[in-house]
């Protein structure tokens, strides 16, 4: 056996001697990425805590492609009232996201410098920069037919706004045409980071909790942003029909129960 997997069996056998409450705290302080060994270098632990807040983060707002897909792709039409909130919920969450690698990189302003300078072909982490930064982009231009129908729709429009609506009704049409090909591309570009967030904890075995350790992350990884993005579109319909159902259309308010409940 390789030298990572005598100190994991090492580490487990530890464990194993340990109170159960001990046990349990451990694993929630891992789950959490509270905890790493202490032999683990300053830089790493900072890279693998900064991935692990990111996946959490796109975990919350894998609702867009989990939603949008189930509506479009795999004909769930029940759904279709959560997926606007849906998608404005993913456009925000990977927006946040992306605000905070741009404070934990140090220096934002090199941020495009891998992606357009020097590409990090062989990185998983330049691949899921590249995949959240196209998927931020096509989550605009899905949420984009809801920001034109408010700028249709707005009665004391100034005059520059009531010469644009023509365009602003061609933009929109053209985005609904493509909301097929807008949804699969979102699909395989949410599987790539997801999955790739994963894989990114796989480089280090021998620095990761045994207890957390998989050669499945990618899949588990995969697996909970779906269960997590289904959890958020509940939780966020909850809150959004509790609040504001007397601006809610019949739609909303007739399936409001069904997205709840399934």
């Amino acid at each position: 056996r390789s030298r990572a997997q005598r100190q994991m069996t090492a580490e487990v056998r530890k464990l194993a001697k340990e109170p159960h409450s001990t046990l349990l705290l451990n694993f929630l302080m891992t789950v959490l990425g509270l905890t790493f060994p202490p032999r683990m270098p300053r830089r790493g632990k900072r890279i693998l805590t900064g991935a692990s807040g990111s996946a959490r983060a796109c975990c919350v707002a894998a609702a867009g492609y989990v939603t949008s897909s189930a509506c479009y792709l795999f004909g769930m039409k029940r759904y279709h009232s959560a997926v606007r909130p849906a998608i404005l919920t993913a456009f925000l969450g990977y927006a946040f996201v992306v605000v905070a690698l741009l404070y934990d990189v140090g220096q934002p302003w090199r941020l495009p410098y891998p992606l357009l300078v020097s590409q990090g072909t062989t990185s998983l982490l330049f691949e899921v920069g590249l995949c959240v930064g196209i998927y931020l982009t096509v989550l605009f231009i899905e949420w984009s037919p809801v920001g034109l129908e408010w700028l249709l729709g707005m009665k004391d429009a100034p005059c520059w706004l009531v010469r644009l609506r023509p365009r602003m009704h061609t933009i929109r049409k053209a985005v609904l045409c493509f909301t097929i090909p807008l949804t699969i591309l979102g699909v395989v570009l949410s599987t790539m980071h997801q999955s790739s967030l994963g894989a990114l904890f796989l480089i280090a075995p021998s620095k990761m909790h045994p207890l957390w350790y998989s050669p499945f992350m990618p899949v588990f990884f995969f697996i909970s942003s779906m269960v997590a993005g289904l959890s958020m579109v509940i939780f966020e319909g909850t809150l959004s029909h509790k609040a504001l159902h007397n601006k809610m259309d019949e739609t909303h308010l007739r399936e409001a129960d069904g997205v709840v409940f399934g």
